[in-house]
């Protein structure tokens, strides 16, 4: 009775620990706010969730061969600007390049197709079973394994594989299989018994891990060098740190794309220029990623509004008329395009697409503005005044408003 006494005030004891600390999780982090979205399934986390996998649902079936075949390693972010409806647009925006569906079997499935989507599934729903099971048995770390186990599969169904996380859960996960609960760890001999084909294996597996490590170590140092280009105040150095970054991991079109905007924060027809370098060399790895198509279109146009020159104009027309078919639903992509129309001479057609890209962004205010400039150097000070209104009301005593209006409208 004694024991059990102690057992009890030890069991309380811990319970008012986890408790307090729950509190403070909730209290003191971001957690707090995004538990209480929860129950809201028609904003918040849960909403933005289930309109991600809609979006994934759609981009799955879209491939040659009906969804048996995936859209390949690049994944979701090469389809997603073409499946996303303008509903996800308005509510969620397109400032954040979607890469996932926030669901690994949806992720697997874009990735690989249908076959690895049910072969993933089938391998989690066993593990789950397993886990469930094992967490009636008598030994604490059966519990904690199941537990653990659980807890990162139902994690990796509503966000995302963790890199610091994943490798722990299958290492969890073939413990937990391999374990007998009523002897113990399991070890059976490592090399007794290990046929040839598995020692090779073995040793390639070996050979992947320190080739990871290498590429581990390379990424640590090219994000030293990227934050030194990012916080620097001298162009130069800041170019000099950018390049060697990307010397460090040429393979990677990330570092690509934050040389360019390092180059282009000069603003200066070199800057874009060399940030044009940047971009080709990421395209020349990754073509069709979105998120260096829509940098070097924007950064085409840049060269061409600082050349002003007819062949450049229309190089980055052409190249937003592209990427528009690839964008449709993309507001900067729009409103780039109805800029570079405008330059061309085409007012009615750029007003379409600055028109379509202020309603895919209603909260923003430079699509208006240049929606409002056309209008005024088109002869429509109706429309002109109409959209400064529109403007007034997102984001009252705008400076480009108001000058627009002392130019356009005053006596």
């Amino acid at each position: 009775a004694a024991a059990a006494t102690v057992v009890q005030r030890r069991m309380l004891r811990t319970g008012v620990i986890l408790a307090v600390a729950f509190g403070l999780l909730i209290t003191l982090t971001p957690v707090g706010s995004r538990l209480g979205t929860l129950s809201d399934i028609g904003d918040g986390v849960v909403a933005g969730r289930i309109d991600e996998w809609q979006v994934a649902a759609r981009a799955i079936p879209d491939t040659p061969t009906f969804g048996v075949t995936g859209h390949g390693p690049e994944g979701y972010r090469i389809v997603f600007g073409q499946h996303v409806d303008d509903q996800y647009v308005i509510d969620h925006g397109r400032d954040v390049f979607t890469d996932r569906a926030h669901n690994v079997v949806l992720d697997t499935t874009l990735t690989g197709g249908f076959i690895a989507g049910l072969g993933l599934l089938l391998l989690y729903g066993g593990l789950g079973v397993t886990a469930i099971r094992r967490l009636r048995a008598e030994a604490v770390i059966d519990v904690a394994l199941a537990a653990s186990v659980l807890g990162s599969l139902l994690q990796q169904l509503v966000l995302f594989p963790l890199a610091e996380v994943d490798p722990a859960l299958w290492i969890f996960a073939g413990v937990l299989v391999t374990r007998r609960p009523s002897s113990g760890l399991y070890r059976p001999p490592l090399f007794r018994y290990v046929s040839q084909s598995r020692r090779v294996a073995m040793l390639g597996a070996g050979f992947l891990a320190a080739m990871s490590a290498v590429a581990g170590l390379s990424d640590v140092a090219a994000d030293h060098a990227t934050a030194n280009a990012i916080t620097s105040d001298d162009s130069t150095s800041a170019l000099v740190a950018a390049e060697q970054a990307r010397s460090r991991r040429p393979d990677s079109i990330r570092y690509d794309f934050i040389a360019s905007r390092i180059a282009s924060r000069a603003g200066t027809l070199e800057g874009f220029t060399n940030a044009l370098e940047s971009l080709d060399d990421g395209l020349s790895i990754s073509p069709v990623d979105p998120a260096l198509r829509i940098e070097r279109a924007s950064t085409l146009l840049e060269i061409a509004r600082r050349t002003d020159a007819p062949e450049d104009l229309a190089t980055a027309l052409a190249n937003l008329e592209e990427l528009a078919v690839a964008e449709p639903r993309h507001p900067q992509v729009l409103m780039h395009l109805g800029i570079a129309r405008a330059l061309d001479g085409h007012p009615s057609e750029a007003i379409d697409a600055l028109t379509r890209a202020a309603a895919l962004d209603p909260t923003g205010v430079e699509p208006l503005i240049n929606l409002a400039v056309v209008h005024f150097e088109s002869g429509d000070l109706d429309q002109g005044e109409e959209v400064l209104a529109r403007i007034d009301q997102l984001a009252p005593s705008n400076t480009q408003a108001e000058s627009l209006r002392r130019e356009f409208l005053s006596e």
